[in-house]
């Protein structure tokens, strides 16, 4: 009776095993390709083609890593912000592969994060 009860046991380890080893394996692709840019080595762009990582599994990470610097805002700057690291994200797609009213779209809503962020930074630190 007892076997039957923890006959898949190992089963289940292993595919847990085998799940984390694939977030463990992802981790370590995004800051290798967060690295790589850094380093000027690549492009965002050329990286994420290197390790085979789309844009939109690589924006998560790339929001988490952000939010330590943006918690020293308020609500309204973060949010300029977040939208301005996902369109960062998109760049090179956005010039390349986005039809003209998109990419024209893109480029607005670009320009008017980063000038809101910026105009409510040099807000706070007028205050501060």
């Amino acid at each position: 009776m007892y076997t039957d009860k923890f006959k898949f046991k190992g089963d289940h380890s292993s595919v847990g095993e085998e799940l984390f080893s694939e977030v463990h394996d992802q981790e370590e692709k995004f800051l290798a390709i967060e690295e790589s840019v850094k380093e000027g080595y690549f492009t965002l762009h050329e990286a994420l083609e290197n390790y085979k990582i789309d844009e939109i599994d690589y924006l998560p990470f790339a929001l988490s890593r952000a939010r330590a610097q943006y918690r020293k805002y308020n609500s309204q700057v973060q949010a300029f912000k977040a939208i301005s690291t996902v369109i960062s994200i998109f760049d090179f797609s956005i010039n390349h592969n986005f039809d003209s009213k998109s990419r024209v779209a893109m480029t607005t809503i670009k320009k008017i994060a980063q000038d809101s962020a910026n105009d409510k930074t040099q807000e706070l630190s007028d205050i501060g």
